[in-house]
């Protein structure tokens, strides 16, 4: 009897044992280890309208089609990244950044991007992020009539191959109907696609 109650004491301690090891190794992969594909985030501070000092941080899916980094035949820079979940339709977040190079490096907004062989609007650098404030839609941009008063970086730190990771850091100025909002510790991990 006493060997029973032994063994079935023993079974529970290396079952807790093993559940807490499973627990703290998918908490280290689901925490703040992004150099892993797969695992597409973003992060920043923004001081504007009604935020202050406010951090904000979503995880895009990178099973989905529109999500991820993608580099044209001529070494245009596209990533983007957005919260909606599998199957819906709403965005509450998205960060949308275009670069001239796909390569690390830093790169100014509003540098012009003349290796977009597919035209459209992205002729200059820029990163753009949609939020909600209040319960309304903002789109935060650069300044396209007066550039000067939105300045911002971008700066890609890894640029690996497809399937891999594209991560970087952005800060700056951005607008939208009129109000500025100062972006700063932004950061993204991206999952390459092409």
């Amino acid at each position: 009897m006493k060997k029973t109650h032994f063994l079935i004491a023993f079974a529970l301690l290396i079952a807790v044992t093993l559940a807490s090891c499973s627990k703290d190794k998918n908490d280290a992969n689901n925490g703040n280890n992004n150099n892993n594909p797969g695992n597409d985030s973003v992060t920043f501070v923004i001081n504007g309208g009604t935020f202050k000092n406010k951090v904000i941080t979503f995880h895009a899916d990178s099973k989905q089609a529109q999500n991820g980094a993608f580099v044209g035949n001529s070494g245009y820079l596209k990533i983007n990244l957005t919260d909606t979940p599998p199957g819906g339709t709403s965005v509450n977040t998205t960060l949308d950044i275009a670069l001239p190079h796909a390569a690390t490096g830093k790169t100014n907004v509003s540098d012009p991007i003349t290796n977009n062989i597919l035209g459209g609007i992205d002729k200059k650098a820029y990163f753009l992020l949609q939020l909600q404030e209040n319960g309304d839609n903002r789109i935060l941009d650069w300044d396209h009539k007066t550039p000067t008063q939105t300045p911002g970086t971008i700066t890609v730190t890894k640029f690996e191959s497809v399937n891999g990771v594209v991560e970087g850091d952005f800060q700056g100025t951005v607008v939208d109907n009129y109000v500025n909002y100062v972006i700063t510790k932004g950061h993204f991990v991206a999952t390459r696609k092409s």
